[in-house]
C-alpha cells in the first residue's frame, strides 16, 4: 500500500518517472497476493490521469475497469465515486453511456 501513496505524491510533485515506478510495484505486489486494487479517491485521480493522457501507461491499470468494478461494489460509498467520476469521464469524451 505505501508504494501507490508514494505514486501519488511523486504525480502531485509532477515526477512522472517515479510515480509510474511506484505504481508498476504496486500492481506486481497486488498481483502477488491477489489483492484488488484498493478503493481511494487518489488511485482513481491516477486512473484518470493515464486516461487523459496527462500520466504514462501502466499495465494493469485502466480507468474504465475501475468504474466497472465500482459500479458493481456493494459499498455505497464506493459506488458514490462511480457516480461522480463517471460524470466527469463523459463530460470529457462528449459521449452518454
Amino acid at each position: 500500500m505505501w508504494n501507490l501513496n508514494l505514486a501519488y505524491a511523486y504525480y502531485l510533485t509532477q515526477d512522472e518517472k517515479q510515480c509510474i515506478a511506484y505504481l508498476n510495484e504496486f500492481i506486481q505486489h497486488s498481483q502477488k497476493v491477489h489483492v484488488t486494487v484498493p478503493d481511494f479517491p487518489y488511485f482513481l485521480e491516477l486512473c484518470w490521469s493515464m486516461e487523459q493522457g496527462r500520466l504514462g501507461f501502466v499495465p494493469g491499470i485502466s480507468f474504465k475497469q475501475e468504474l466497472n468494478r465500482m459500479i458493481r461494489s456493494s459499498n455505497i460509498f464506493i459506488k458514490g465515486w462511480h457516480i461522480d467520476t463517471s460524470f466527469l469521464f463523459k463530460e470529457r469524451r462528449h459521449v452518454l453511456w
